[in-house]
């Protein structure tokens, strides 16, 4: 693995962690 590679699996792991956290969120929430 380049460190590259790593750093962007890393960030994509971390977009969808968050896009998982805030579908678990009401809208409203989301809006603030």
């Amino acid at each position: 693995y380049g460190m590259m590679q790593l750093q962007r699996k890393v960030k994509l792991e971390n977009f969808f962690g968050g896009v998982n956290r805030q579908e678990q969120k009401p809208i409203e929430e989301s809006e603030d």
